[in-house]
């Protein structure tokens, strides 16, 4: 049953980065000349890239989908499922991530 869950998921999520393909442009600062070269990474392999680094999330919407199949859809339950699955890195900051660093080394790395 939870290969099955699983492999669904994963057709679903491909599905999901095939359409997000096909209107990349949507997403993109530049889009007349974002993703039209030959680049390293295409679109596509951008976003599965960032949900591989970004693992931690992905398996908070397994989590997140079976509890929301485990209750019959009740929305209420699932927003709450929701919010405790997905709480901030750090809570006594506004952003858990700097964006935008002063140095290389205030980067912080961290998958959650």
């Amino acid at each position: 049953m939870a290969d099955f869950f699983l492999s669904n998921l994963k057709s679903t999520l491909d599905n999901c980065i095939t359409e997000l393909d096909e209107i990349h442009s949507m997403f993109c600062r530049n889009p007349e000349s974002d993703f039209t070269r030959n680049r390293k990474l295409s679109f596509r392999e951008y976003i599965q890239f960032m949900l591989q680094m970004q693992s931690k999330s992905v398996s908070n919407a397994v989590n997140i989908c079976r509890a929301y199949l485990k209750h019959g859809g009740n929305e209420t339950e699932s927003m709450l499922l929701i919010q405790k699955y997905l709480t901030p890195v750090r809570y006594n900051r506004k952003y858990p991530i700097h964006l935008r660093p002063k140095k290389n080394r205030d980067f912080m790395y961290r998958v959650a």
